[in-house]
């Protein structure tokens, strides 16, 4: 509403399983004339055909509730958004996962509350990010972090 210029820049796609309580809300937003044209909910894609959605994105979308225990949590997704160096919008609670990114460049957080996400994602189309590497070292790098893991247990072991 503060911003009807964004109504032709933004297509907000979610791709994925969802809950009950999720697809009755996904109903009732994508029915709605605010906001049906933008945002518009899919359902499970096979894995493939989700890589390539997230490679081709101008920007990508992190949600993690704010409940007991999310502040330690920083997820998979994130990892495997983190290696196609595209813009993220990560709306979620502060702790770990948030830390993270806000630690690279393409990275943009916002809280769990309406303003909070209004502010970021404005912030993400005024301002967006350069594309790149976020993680130009390779230490999120799903080999990289399985290697780690994988001296971890060989310590672990050997005590």
């Amino acid at each position: 509403a503060r911003r009807p210029d964004l109504r032709d820049k933004l297509r907000v796609q979610f791709v994925g399983r969802a809950n009950e309580e999720n697809r009755r809300l996904a109903e009732i937003y994508t029915a709605s004339d605010r906001i049906g044209d933008v945002v518009s909910f899919e359902g499970f894609v096979p894995r493939p055909e989700a890589l390539a959605r997230m490679a081709s994105a101008d920007a990508l979308l992190q949600l993690m509730p704010d409940e007991p225990g999310a502040s330690m949590f920083v997820g998979g997704k994130l990892m495997e958004y983190l290696a196609f160096g595209r813009p993220i919008l990560a709306v979620m609670p502060p702790g770990e996962g948030r830390r993270l990114v806000d630690s690279v460049m393409v990275g943009r957080s916002a809280d769990v509350e309406p303003e909070s996400i209004a502010a970021a994602l404005e912030r993400l189309v005024d301002d967006p990010p350069p594309l790149g590497s976020a993680d130009p070292a390779g230490r999120y790098d799903r080999v990289n972090l399985a290697g780690e893991l994988a001296a971890l247990f060989d310590q672990v072991s050997a005590t």
